[in-house]
């Protein structure tokens, strides 16, 4: 499972937004659209309060991501010091898988802020933060290739797209006692522009809080 890991000091598109090479690599033609990809998937927990899930319609079709994934759903905050200053920075990591372990869905936030925030918090928003920025994944546990590139004009089958006007947009409702609740919806897009509109999406994970300051020589 991909562990992807948000910058420290650049304002950067968190990792799908670039990819290394633009070619296909052996994958398959494409001949299916968005809503017949997805199959229904229901939670395999009961849902009471504790349950770590992101759920949702993608085109159409209720998908629930509440296995875990070995992944890191953790905050990261802290402060970065160089010569001339020193910054605060945070970070928040989701991720989960479906029940039948075909999908999986990550979401990323850098500087949101978390601590000082009064909610519900919304992304996008006027007059964001320094380096306030956030994303979702999709991917198609099936389709994944050596380079699992979710904006390369060959891959068809992985959703990609930022908290943006014309992509997605985040409410988080909740933090507390280290769970992040909130919804999201909108559109994702292949790489290939194939299109899949998100609604109803919520979500509601217990993180694990790491302090971790780092020096710039």
């Amino acid at each position: 499972m991909k562990n992807v890991a948000l910058a420290y000091i650049a304002c950067i598109s968190l990792l799908a937004a670039s990819c290394a090479k633009d070619h296909n690599d052996g994958a398959e033609p494409i001949n299916s659209t968005a809503s017949k990809e997805f199959a229904p998937c229901n939670c395999s927990k009961t849902g009471k309060d504790g349950t770590d899930y992101i759920k949702g319609e993608f085109s159409g079709v209720f998908m629930c991501f509440d296995l875990d994934d070995n992944g890191v759903n953790q905050l990261r905050y802290g402060f970065i010091y160089r010569k001339t200053d020193t910054t605060y920075y945070d970070k928040i990591a989701i991720s989960r898988r479906t029940p039948d372990e075909k999908f999986y869905l990550a979401m990323y936030l850098e500087n949101p802020s978390i601590f000082s925030k009064k909610f519900p918090y919304q992304l996008p928003r006027p007059d964001p933060g320094y380096c306030e920025i956030g994303e979702v994944q999709l991917e198609n546990v099936d389709k994944r290739t050596p380079n699992t590139c979710y904006t390369c004009s060959w891959s068809n089958w992985h959703y990609y797209n930022q908290f943006r006007s014309g992509g997605l947009t985040l409410y988080v409702d909740k933090f507390e006692n280290n769970r992040i609740e909130g919804r999201f919806e909108g559109v994702m897009m292949t790489g290939t522009g194939k299109a899949t509109t998100v609604k109803n999406g919520m979500f509601s994970i217990r993180l694990d809080v790491l302090n971790q300051d780092v020096h710039i020589p």
